[in-house]
């Protein structure tokens, strides 16, 4: 009966080591993925900011360029207005009005 105690002791004390052994492995795990996962976060939260900040840039360039366009194309449509001004007095103007072409503006 005394054996069978000394191993029952024996496999307990097994056990309990295994159990400590175990149980310090997991807070490790737990520690090293809080670790990554913090890591992750701080990732995240860094790209956020840099789309965040690359949108704003984004909308300014775009208004910057839509302004750019709308002054263009009102120039584009002042000329075309000029041009057709100047083609329709030509259109109106006598023969004897019309100054012949001698190459100087």
């Amino acid at each position: 009966m005394s054996e069978e105690k000394f191993v029952s002791r024996n496999l307990a004390i097994a056990l309990e080591i295994l159990c400590v052994v175990s149980a310090s492995g997991l807070v490790g795990v737990i520690a090293n993925y809080t670790s990554v996962i913090n890591e992750k976060d701080s990732q995240i939260w860094t790209l956020t900011d840099q789309t965040n900040n690359l949108q704003t840039w984004l909308e300014g360039n775009i208004t910057l360029y839509n302004s750019q366009i709308e002054s263009l194309s009102s120039e584009i449509i002042s000329l075309q207005n000029h041009r057709n001004s100047s083609l329709n007095r030509r259109k109106t103007q006598t023969p004897f009005q019309k100054q012949p072409f001698n190459g100087v503006g």
